[in-house]
């Protein structure tokens, strides 16, 4: 009897972090229920199975993998096929959330083509979409990003047109759920996609492995896991100033194997910690532009749309409005155009001596961070040097070969002319007798 296979596909900024960190820490709890969660190199990484989703995935969108990592679609799932075809799991459950992060309908449909014959189950979490908005402008801000609010609604409302497409394609789905779930209850089916709804305070790990084993599950006091906690509203300005003055996280994560991007993003997060702890000035809140007509006009729209079409699936999909932003007189103003970064230049330089301020008694200095993303760099570039060297001596190697064979050949040519020749025919026996009589000398 084959496994029954299982793909939980986020949606993003619903818990996916926590609900694959136990996954990949607690194998002993699921096995006792029936659950196996493959770890194999060709699926998985980073406690989740990105490297499976790449596989279906353009290389142009491949941000998420590290270099070399990816397999080759057919491999992946010949293998995927095999563990299910063996009966060996009663489950097989697979976790990403870039299935419904970066798939477009074509992908979706090349996964349900390929295991169309074992009838998947796919289980999407839902939250409302302005606590979506606010989660991941703040992972956004914890990964190192520059940019304001709202160039971050810009960006996702109405991407440019100079953008890519299949990238345009990804930013325009974040914040649209129709258009990132209807291919999967196209091509699954719709009794095939189970759509949970993410509460702020209802445990995801208990929700979803109770949707997978079919009967209440709960996670013991030992076992509970938090991961991506955000960042509080009126910190936001301050980790996005922050930002300005040190690396950007893909400035390090295209650096290669060198994995200094895991290194400073631990530095990142506990300088952030240290910020939420000190004493600052208030600065505006980075959420005011979300109250603001022309954005909640166009969020609002998008959310009458999805709340339709959820409501034709059986799901009610609650919403939270932004609250009109209180004026504090001890805020630091900010002007009017919200995409003015930074609010002002004396502003600015307020903050980054309140961030210095904290650097020498905590031990955690801006300048450990841009030390890092130049040390990576300059591995990098000597790594490119060797191997520019080394290619250059291949090359000079192999003209060398080059030029050994067309000599060899030459040779050749003259030999067989010498071989051919009548005097060749008529002195090769006299030399023949000449060398005998020298070898009889010699003895």
């Amino acid at each position: 009897m084959n496994s029954s296979l299982i793909f939980h596909i986020g949606l993003e900024k619903t818990g996916t972090t926590s609900f694959q960190h136990f996954c990949s820490e607690q194998g002993s709890t699921l096995e006792a229920l029936g659950i196996y969660y493959p770890k194999k190199d060709f699926l998985f990484s980073g406690n989740n199975h990105r490297l499976f989703a790449a596989a279906y995935l353009d290389k142009s969108i491949l941000d998420f993998v590290p270099a070399g990592c990816p397999v080759s679609h057919d491999f992946a799932v010949a293998n995927l096929v095999e563990d299910i075809e063996s009966g060996a799991y009663e489950k097989i459950l697979l976790s990403s959330e870039h299935f419904s992060s970066r798939f477009s309908d074509a992908e979706v449909e090349k996964l349900a083509r390929d295991f169309a014959c074992y009838q998947p189950k796919i289980i999407v979490l839902i939250r409302d979409h302005y606590s979506l908005i606010r989660a991941a402008y703040s992972t956004s801000l914890n990964s190192g990003d520059r940019l304001t609010m709202a160039d971050f609604l810009d960006l996702r409302l109405n991407p440019r047109e100079d953008i890519p497409p299949v990238w345009r394609g990804i930013f325009y789905r974040f914040l649209r759920y129709r258009e990132t779930l209807e291919p999967w209850i196209k091509h699954f089916g719709k009794d095939n996609v189970v759509l949970l709804k993410y509460q702020k305070g209802v445990n995801v790990v208990e929700e979803i492995i109770s949707e997978v084993v079919g009967s209440r599950f709960s996670v013991p006091s030992a076992q509970q896991y938090s991961s991506n906690q955000s960042i509080d509203a009126g910190l936001m300005e301050y980790v996005r100033i922050f930002n300005t003055v040190t690396p950007y996280w893909g400035e390090l994560y295209t650096a290669g194997a060198l994995n200094y991007w895991g290194y400073v993003g631990k530095k990142r997060s506990n300088y952030i910690s240290i910020m939420a702890d000190a004493e600052r000035p208030l600065l505006a809140s980075a959420m005011d532009c979300l109250s603001e007509g022309s954005y909640q006009e166009k969020i609002d729209d998008i959310i009458a749309l999805d709340q339709n079409w959820l409501a034709l699936q059986g799901f009610d999909l609650d919403t939270n409005p932004p609250r009109k932003p209180k004026q504090d007189v001890s805020a630091v103003p900010v002007p009017a155009d919200p995409r003015t970064s930074p609010p002002t230049f004396l502003n600015y330089l307020k903050v980054l001596d309140t961030i210095n301020s904290l650097n020498d008694p905590r031990g955690m200095v801006i300048h450990t961070l841009q030390q890092a993303v130049e040390d990576s760099q300059h591995l990098l570039n000597k790594n490119q040097e060797v191997s520019n060297n080394f290619h250059q001596i291949l090359d000079n190697q192999q003209e060398l070969i080059r030029q050994t064979e067309a000599r060899v050949r030459e040779l050749e040519e003259v030999i067989n002319e010498i071989h051919h020749s009548p005097s060749w025919r008529i002195t090769y026996p006299i030399r023949i007798f000449g060398n005998l009589i020298k070898y009889i000398r010699k003895k």
